[in-house]
């Protein structure tokens, strides 16, 4: 059959024109033919009554900053920040920083069990009204009394090299830590397959799908078939990499930091010298391919939630309320809980596998920094013995509270988690020590007289290492009342470095993180003498704004989405509450280089990198401080509708748009159906444009009568973005938010609009034609569904439309002309 395909027309090209029609031009929609897509639509009905954030079409093509004190009652901006400012305590951020990190605690442990004991009590001695959630969840743990071992093995099957499973002590003496237990020292992954697996290694650098795709192709390795997968950590999570791997059939896997990226030039160039791993060092971690309880399915894991399963047997099956049982959801089989051994290994051991591999020389950019020429294999046998188990326990999330005094059921939640894989002084407990100053820091100024306009909830989570699951848990409980209550949600988990604050969060929040970081003094001596007298000042240094974005304040830093790998994630991408995930970081790191080692002690926090009396950390309390008091006090909410709207339409859809022109120039037939709903997504963005731009000029204009109407629909823009068709299964639930998941080849990474993405990449892979036109099909479902996710200003079409407040005050929104082509410019 002849493919027609005019080349001269791209989709950018196409959107150019459109931009120029009127919005009801008579250009048949293909959807009119399709039912089964007509029915696709319907599940995009969920967003809340078609939310109303907004208004008319604006006459400016930027967003507008509503300053925070228009309208103020009570407690002057200024004065208040300065009583939480002054109230910050270092030297209680380093008592409870010791506190917590005299033993290993891994979560479920009667270790961590007492490091909560001990929160709660400080928490209530703060003045914070306490409450105890408690949930038994699936936990996996190593045999701590005969470690995980790496043996290479002769040809005869002599032993010529065994690791010892063990990470020395190396911490200074007078650390006061419990350094005798095997829990410090064991090194492990949690959820690993237990077993015995003995063949030959192969080198797989990073274990990214192109990774394993380039094995194939420069290679001729399309299989594994059993052998040994030689991984290097960083770049995507450790969890993705076992994947990857046991997909192309791995029989086992061993993960290794590298020293081009964790390790120094010699043995002194490490810790306890620096903050950088030393050679027996291995970064422990969870391997779990989803997140929360694996048995419980989308409901808490409550002891009066009847589980049915049997997970040796790999029966598993999850019983959802409202819907019918999810049918052999197999925990083994559908990768929740891997089947194969993994294990952590130091670059002092792995040295003594890859000196020994023959076969290829890995190409250029795959040698690391070990002082050896790296080979793809094959060489002589290992065996790798690993010895896990699972075991259903019970964690405890802490939860404090201040009541707000005008709205109690609005809340401003903060949290960190305080389960750790050793001692945790980074990870999470620098996050766990700061939380408890910044909740004494609040308690205090209410003993000044002051008291939150809006309810302050601060939460330290259990079981977050293993899979997120204290929080997933918590969010899976009182789903409801967090959508209906929570504002916000502000995440600290570690504070690792003193060169700069990073901050990831969605677009409306970009002028709120950045106006708090202005109020914050820079606690690093060597940034003041440059200037830099705030936190913002070294930020957008290190950071600064990306060429190309115009359409933002020229102040906001370069801020990236928040991802996944901490409690923060649940309630973004399955409740829709805007989140910010904030920390200290080195902006040449991937993750810090001591991240999940045993090494991970309050020596490294006061001597090797805020060796100024936690300054750093106590900035870091400050900012948590200001962005609470300024959710929880703010008259108008400081969300930005514009910004997200405008972030939108220049940064996202733009990328999809590229994406999609590139697949067009290749199947014009089969991705006909997509480039038309894109051309439908993408006018609809534009007037979403235009209308948040009204909706604050007209809310600024009015500030005072308008303010709890305008929050009302501010606090409802991230939910009108989640698909609660989604996450029916559980493996589905991060996606559940359409603009901003995680991404599949990469949990720890957001993706926009990831099923889009999905669909595009599974189109491209596709067998042959009829199948990518069945393809293009769902994608543009998937572009449908984000149209009309958008929150939608229909309901203004009516000449009056008035509101009720305080069951006195009435204002009323006026119709709108839709159609100004202006607004649509690209």
């Amino acid at each position: 059959m002849l493919r027609q395909h005019n080349s001269q027309t791209t989709l950018k090209k196409d959107l150019n024109i459109l931009v120029d029609s009127e919005l009801n031009n008579s250009n048949r929609s293909w959807f009119s033919s399709m039912s089964v897509l007509h029915k696709c639509l319907l599940i995009a009905s969920f967003c809340f009554g078609t939310l109303i954030v907004i208004s008319l079409v604006a006459d400016k093509n930027e967003h507008i900053s509503i300053p925070n004190n228009v309208y103020k009652v009570g407690f002057n901006d200024d004065d208040i920040r300065k009583i939480l400012f002054s109230s910050f305590d270092s030297n209680k951020i380093a008592e409870t920083l010791r506190m917590v990190t005299k033993e290993p605690h891994q979560a479920g442990t009667e270790e961590n069990r007492r490091v909560g004991e001990k929160l709660a009590a400080l928490w209530k001695q703060n003045g914070l009204e306490i409450r105890l959630y408690e949930y038994n969840v699936l936990l996996s743990y190593p045999n701590w009394t005969n470690p995980n071992k790496v043996t290479i093995l002769s040809n005869d099957g002599k032993m010529l090299f065994q690791s010892t499973g063990l990470s020395p002590d190396l911490a200074p003496k007078n650390e006061n830590l419990n350094t005798d237990s095997y829990r410090a020292a064991i090194q492990w992954l949690a959820y690993s397959a237990n077993g015995t697996v003995e063949s030959e290694p192969v080198y797989c650098h990073y274990g990214r799908p192109k990774d394993f795709e380039r094995l194939e192709k420069e290679f001729g390795i399309s299989s594994l078939n059993g052998k040994i997968a030689i991984i290097r950590y960083g770049l995507d999570y450790r969890g993705d990499k076992v994947k990857h791997a046991a997909a192309r059939g791995a029989g086992a896997v061993i993960i290794f930091s590298d020293p081009v990226e964790v390790a120094g030039q010699g043995p002194q160039s490490v810790f306890p010298q620096t903050d950088l791993l030393p050679p027996n060092g291995v970064q422990r971690g969870s391997i779990l391919e989803k997140d929360g309880d694996v048995l419980s399915g989308l409901l808490p894991a409550k002891n009066n939630f009847q589980r049915i399963m049997s997970i040796e047997k790999t029966k598993l099956f999850l019983t959802v309320l409202g819907f019918h049982h999810m049918e052999s959801n197999v925990a083994k089989k559908d990768h929740y809980l891997p089947n194969i051994p993994v294990l952590p290994l130091g670059y002092a051991d792995v040295i003594e596998i890859l000196k020994r591999m023959g076969g290829p020389k890995v190409p250029k950019d795959w040698q690391g920094g070990l002082n050896i020429t790296y080979h793809i294999g094959p060489a002589s046998k290992l065996r790798v013995d690993v010895h896990s188990k699972l075991e259903i326990k019970k964690i405890q999330n802490l939860i404090g509270i201040i009541h707000g005094s005008e709205e109690p059921d609005s809340w401003v939640m903060l949290g960190n988690h305080y389960d750790a894989w050793v001692y945790g002084a980074l990870d999470p407990n620098s996050g766990t020590a700061i939380l408890a100053e910044v909740g004494r820091a609040f308690s205090q100024a209410v003993k000044h007289g002051w008291r939150p306009k809006r309810t302050l909830v601060f939460c330290n989570w259990d079981g977050e290492e293993h899979g997120l699951i204290g929080s997933t848990e918590f969010v899976q409980e009182f789903s409801q009342i967090l959508q209906d209550r929570a504002i916000i949600y502000l995440n600290v988990d570690t504070v690792a470095s003193n060169q700069s604050l990073v901050v990831r969060t969605v677009p409306s929040l970009f002028s709120a993180v950045t106006n708090a970081a202005k109020q914050v003094p820079n606690p690093v001596a060597s940034e003041r003498a440059k200037g830099r007298n705030t936190i913002y000042d070294t930020w957008f240094s290190y950071y600064p704004q990306k060429e190309n974005s115009s359409w933002l304040s020229p102040d906001v830093p370069n801020i990236n989405l928040p991802g996944g790998g901490s409690d923060h994630m649940s309630f973004l991408n399955f409740l829709g509450i805007p989140v910010v995930d904030f920390t200290y970081r080195n902006a040449t790191w991937g993750s810090y280089p001591l991240y999940h080692s045993r090494y991970e002690v309050p020596f490294v926090n006061e001597h090797l990198f805020d060796h100024d009396n936690l300054s750093v950390h106590k900035a870091i309390g400050q900012y948590w401080v200001e962005m609470a008091r300024s959710f929880a006090d703010s008259p108008l909410l400081p969300i930005n509708a514009s910004c997200f709207a405008l972030t939108l339409v220049h940064n996202y859809l733009p990328k999809v748009v590229k994406s999609l022109d590139i697949l067009h120039s290749k199947w014009p037939i089969e991705m006909g159906p997509a480039i038309l709903q894109m051309r439908n997504l993408w006018r609809q963005t534009w007037l979403f444009v235009g209308q948040t731009q009204k909706f604050e000029q007209d809310v600024y204009s009015e500030i005072s009568m308008n303010a709890e109407w305008a929050n009302r629909r501010l606090r409802k823009i991230e939910q009108c973005f989640i698909n609660p068709s989604m996450g029916l299964a559980a493996k589905e639930k991060e996606k559940r938010h359409v603009l901003f998941s995680l991404s599949d080849a990469n949990t720890y990474s957001a993706s926009v609009m990831s099923a889009v993405n999905d669909k595009m990449i599974e189109f491209e892979h596709a067998s042959d034609n009829k199948k990518r036109l069945e393809i293009g099909q769902q994608l543009a479902v998937e572009l449908a569904v984000v149209q009309y996710s958008r929150p939608s200003g229909k309901i203004f079409k009516l000449n009056k439309l008035v509101f009720k407040r305080n069951n006195a005050h009435y204002f009323k929104i006026l119709k709108v002309d839709i159609l100004k082509k202006k607004y649509y410019r690209t």
